[in-house]
């Protein structure tokens, strides 16, 4: 709110959104910025809010970089991506926090395709800790640290670092074969080409993603490395998008095994067709 001068919003937590803002984002706004790092996204994850979700952030990345360092207004956004969480310990007894993450996850990895200057800091290989109660906070969050500061030196062409090196392959498009039921999917990030971790033949890790953005786990899908870049997968039946990695559980080595020549995992991501 321009005459105002502080920021007005409305709906669930709307007075302690206003509160954290006027009083810790606000005051920034005339100071120089050089990137953003975010880590956020689960209490976003019920389906009316997952669907809006990267236009509300994309709009409020574009809002910060029309308002802050107006010196490079374009400063680069790098957001983590969220790590597995493990379903309880069989014969655990006491309380174990556990959030359905999944589905966002997926759908936060889209950004880096229409917010420009924008990294998904992967974590996916980060976490292995399956008795560990909360990982929506691991105790891996030196290594996402580390990863986050290798992708930026890499942005930003320092300390001899590339980007394949330092984070994962990236979709950047898809081709749709509707008659053959065939969908080929095009990644940059790879380094000398795509992988699988485990050196087998099929990828494993994508479902079929519905419009209404959920995950369909039902279905089996035959994905395979097909060039240095490209992953082709055939579906039966309708075809609406992509997920991959996006079933919370999700563990790389076993359920998602796609990575660069380098062995960092490609992150987590959702693409609908026509996109």
């Amino acid at each position: 709110n321009e005459a105002k001068a502080y920021n007005v919003t409305t709906g669930v937590n709307a007075d302690w959104g206003r509160y954290l803002y006027n009083h810790y984002m606000y005051p920034f706004e005339r100071y120089a910025i050089a990137g953003i790092v975010w880590y956020q996204g689960e209490s976003d994850l019920l389906p009316n809010q997952r669907k809006v979700y990267v236009e509300n952030f994309t709009a409020l990345m574009t809002y910060m970089r029309g308002t802050h360092n107006l010196v490079n207004p374009e400063f680069p956004v790098y957001y983590f991506e969220f790590p597995t969480i493990y379903l309880a310990p069989a014969g655990y007894t006491s309380t174990w926090y556990y959030m359905d993450v999944g589905i966002i996850r997926g759908i936060m990895g889209s950004i880096q395709r229409l917010l420009p200057n924008s990294y998904q800091v992967v974590s996916n290989d980060l976490w292995t800790d399956t008795t560990y109660y909360n990982s929506l906070h691991p105790n891996c969050k030196f290594e996402q640290a580390l990863r986050a500061a290798s992708l930026a030196a890499a942005v930003n062409g320092e300390a001899g670092m590339t980007l394949p090196e330092a984070n994962g392959p990236v979709l950047v498009s898809m081709e749709i074969n509707s008659a053959e039921r065939r969908v080929v999917l095009t990644y940059e990030n790879v380094g000398e080409g795509l992988r699988t971790s485990d050196g087998a033949d099929e990828v494993r890790g994508f479902a079929l993603y519905n419009a209404d953005c959920t995950v369909d786990t039902k279905t089996e899908l035959i994905a395979t490395i097909t060039a240095y870049n490209q992953v082709t997968i055939e579906y039966p039946g309708a075809f609406n998008g992509i997920a991959y990695n996006a079933v919370t559980t999700y563990f790389f080595g076993k359920e998602i095994n796609l990575c660069n020549s380098y062995g960092i995992p490609a992150g987590a991501t959702v693409m609908l067709a026509g996109e």
